[in-house]
């Protein structure tokens, strides 16, 4: 616009209108202005001179409306870039809380409370936070620098139990027994290979063994989980060695107990059979009320042989160690178990001889010492003073030796005898035909002697008789056996045995119910046409 051109606006002044041009060099008003109404006007351009004025409107070149056109649009996209850097200034450490909040928590630093931990609240979230206080409450139980570790066996139960619904629905807090045990089981789990588990598991539950109990690590409580066995909501037993072969392949648990083990203060059975287990923990002495063990058949269980002694398991009554690698001398302190039934510990390395203490678990039933090879000695007399038992099995320690003393007939409930594979010798006392109870005798490849009595038909529950192997046992096969109603086995090859088999016994021969199914004797016995037996 040219400094000739007309106003734009023309404002009212005191009735005057006062028009001026921008961009000429001077001031021309459009009327007559008074002398006494100049004092309105704050100032115009003059000589070049820009002058603010009041309620007038300065008219712009177009370059110079282009050019403050400009700096206008350069201040908003400024604000607009410092509006864009404040906000993203404030989005960015909130998102990053957020997203660790939310990331897997093996990506979490955590660090030990400075003070005692906090009273638990009745339901944790599953934070960063939440399992700080988690690790605090369980201080009693699990050492902070056991949780460093986030490969534990430890560290993953507790990462589980902080986001575990079952913990949240039922308000359970690290101070609730409840809450102990289940993160004491998740601990075993996750540090014994439970991952590998093919039912009854987290990533497997299902477990269509047992209908109605669920996979370790499911939303229940721990008392439906396979294979627990509970007095209300106490943990009682851990039973996985009870279910079938193949079952129990599918749930064994391997390598070492972790010591959250202890925190199942109720504990009673531990039976394993079947499982991996590599040793026997000295800490496995804090379950003072544990009345069964059992690790039968891990196989790759080594170490020193059970050294605890009824100081530690003061209600001990079955301990079933059978086919391992446990090696060393069996502690005499084991006869201070005076509530033991069961003591099997066959198929091992022990060495040694047997203490003679073992006679004063005066309620044992079952001890079974077999196949260890390298116990020695002569076999403690006052064994057979345990009246209690209903089966003694010494066999193949081939350097165990010793008689069988007059007061065997104390054994009134015995069933099985088994001590074939040993030294014992001398003869075979009558007294041993007294016992009522008796189902078999083995006796094969000892050092027996003599003749075999006639007494022998009073065992009238007899299922198997073996003295093969034992080559200054003479006379005459007894024909009385024809008379033992239940009996299926009858083995006497390699022996001095002389004669004929007998037609009574014979007639007991065959493979029906209550026949003599399998008769072994020397192919120098006698043994009539028709006779179902076999000579080597």
């Amino acid at each position: 616009m040219s400094y000739h051109d007309e106003p734009e606006e023309a404002m009212q002044n005191n009735g005057v209108v006062i028009g001026i041009t921008a961009g000429g060099y001077g001031a021309e008003p459009y009327g007559e202005v008074e002398q006494g109404e100049t004092d309105a006007l704050q100032g115009y351009r003059v000589d070049e001179e820009v002058v603010d004025a009041i309620h007038v409107e300065v008219i712009m070149t177009t370059e110079e409306e282009e050019m403050i056109k400009k700096e206008n649009q350069m201040r908003v996209i400024t604000a607009v870039v410092c509006g864009m850097v404040v906000l993203a200034a404030i989005v960015i450490p909130v998102a990053v809380v957020v997203s660790n909040n939310n990331s897997d928590s093996e990506s979490m630093i955590i660090t030990p409370a400075a003070t005692d931990p906090p009273t638990m609240s009745p339901t944790l979230s599953p934070t960063v936070e939440g399992l700080r206080e988690v690790i605090s409450g369980l201080a009693p139980v699990t050492s902070f620098e056991t949780f460093q570790d986030r490969s534990s066996g430890q560290f993953r139960a507790v990462d589980w139990i902080n986001e575990d619904p079952f913990v949240a629905e039922n308000g359970l807090s690290p101070s609730d027994k409840r809450f102990v045990d289940r993160y004491a089981l998740a601990s075993i789990y996750f540090a014994m290979g439970g991952d590998q588990w093919t039912i009854c598991g987290q990533s497997n539950p299902e477990c269509d063994v047992a209908a109605t109990s669920f996979g370790w690590l499911s939303n229940n409580d721990v008392c439906d989980w396979h294979m627990m066995i509970c007095d209300g909501t106490d943990v009682r037993g851990i039973n996985l060695g009870s279910q079938l072969p193949l079952n129990r392949r599918q749930t064994q648990l391997l390598g070492e107990f972790p010591s959250e083990l202890t925190a199942l203060t109720d504990l009673v059975q531990l039976h394993l059979k079947e499982s991996r287990v590599t040793n026997i923990p000295t800490f496995l002495s804090a379950l003072t009320n544990l009345e069964e063990l059992n690790f039968e058949d891990n196989e790759v269980l080594t170490g020193p042989f059970f050294n605890f002694s009824a100081v530690d398991f003061p209600k001990l009554r079955v301990l079933v160690l059978t086919n391992n690698r446990l090696t060393g001398e069996i502690p005499s302190k084991h006869g201070t178990f005076s509530t033991i039934r069961e003591y099997r510990a066959g198929t091992n390395q022990l060495v040694g001889q047997i203490p003679d203490s073992l006679a004063d678990m005066s309620l044992l039933a079952y001890l079974d010492l077999s196949n260890n090879l390298l116990l020695t000695g002569q076999v403690p007399e006052r064994i057979f003073d345990l009246t209690e038992l209903r089966v003694l099995s010494l066999h193949s320690n081939r350097d165990l030796s010793g008689v069988f003393p007059a007061a065997i007939e104390k054994l009134t409930f015995l069933e099985y005898l088994r001590m074939n594979g040993t030294a014992f010798g001398g003869p075979i006392p009558n007294e041993l035909y007294t016992l009522p109870n008796l189902q078999e005798i083995s006796l094969r490849s000892c050092k027996f002697s003599g003749p075999i009595d006639q007494s022998v038909q009073n065992l009238t529950f007899l299922l198997k008789f073996d003295v093969g192997f034992n080559l200054d046992i003479n006379g005459a096969i007894p024909d009385v056996f024809g008379e033992i109603e239940f009996l299926q086995v009858l083995k006497l090859d390699n022996t001095g045995l002389t004669g004929a088999i007998s037609e009574a016994v014979c007639n007991a021969t065959g493979n029906s119910y209550g026949e003599i199914k399998e008769l072994v004797v020397d192919c120098s016995i006698d043994i009539p046409d028709g006779c179902n037996a076999t000579c080597v």
